[in-house]
């Protein structure tokens, strides 16, 4: 049966990603590490109140690894949570915003009547890549798409469709992403277990929502990514490329035995 309650691992979770490993749940809820039939009950706990553990169980059952905890926002959180960040003034240490996914809007404005398509832009992609790296190898943040530095709402309509993918906007705004995930970096399984991506209508225009936990290794791009660096790291509000020479100022490494 479950305990029906939340710990503070699960109530956080509720408005954020939590770090946090099967043995710091199971001594939240004052049990003993291990405890298998206990960790059972954690888990029916999770169901019960619609939080995720990313990796599951199921691909990978061991308790000392960590995990992120997150749960799916409901559209009235997300727009809150938008105009709340907007109220704050936009940008920063934690914030990211974005104009679009990978389309050129100043292309478009000043060469209007293309293809939606010929106003992809690779160099955008890569952008993106960059900051999604940054807040992995920093302490997580949030990236919002759909508006710019200047507080405007463009949304994103004009990605979803140059993308040619079909299905809801939610369904379309996560396979955007994590094709990016995919294409430009060297670990995606274990940099997209990192990611919630979301999407919602804010003044009636989509905008997609990346909430990024901070990763206990390094996360790297590809060296093919169109990237001038494979490493960043999020400083003040922007994503710094840190050259292999520099990683240790950065970074406590240590070897492998």
């Amino acid at each position: 049966m479950s305990m029906l309650y939340a710990c503070k691992s699960i109530v956080n979770a509720q408005n954020e990603l939590v770090k946090c490993s099967l043995n710091d749940l199971l001594v939240e809820y004052e049990y003993q590490p291990y405890d298998l039939v206990k960790l059972q009950e954690i888990l029916n706990n999770l169901d019960e109140f619609q939080v995720n553990l990313s990796p599951s169980f199921h691909d990978n059952a061991d308790p000392e690894i960590k995990r992120v905890l997150m749960r799916k926002r409901t559209s009235d959180l997300l727009n809150s949570r938008i105009q709340k960040m907007l109220d704050e003034g936009g940008e920063n240490p934690k914030v990211e915003l974005k104009s679009s996914f990978a389309i050129d809007t100043k292309y478009k404005q000043n060469k209007p009547g293309l293809g939606i398509t010929e106003y992809l832009s690779e160099k955008l992609k890569s952008k993106l890549a960059q900051e999604i790296c940054a807040f992995l190898n920093s302490d997580g943040g949030e990236i919002f798409i759909g508006i710019n530095n200047d507080l405007q709402v463009i949304g994103c309509a004009d990605d979803f469709e140059a993308s040619g993918l079909s299905g809801s906007e939610e369904d379309r705004a996560d396979l955007l992403v994590r094709r990016l995930i995919d294409q430009k970096f060297h670990n995606p399984k274990s940099v997209g277990s990192h990611l919630q991506i979301q999407s919602t209508r804010f003044l009636d225009k989509p905008v997609i929502l990346i909430e990024i936990a901070s990763m206990e290794n390094i996360a790297f791009l590809k060296p093919n990514s169109g990237s001038s660096a494979q490493l960043y790291k999020r400083v003040g509000t922007n994503a710094e490329p840190i050259l292999f020479s520099d990683i240790e100022e950065f970074y406590e490494l240590t070897p492998k035995t």
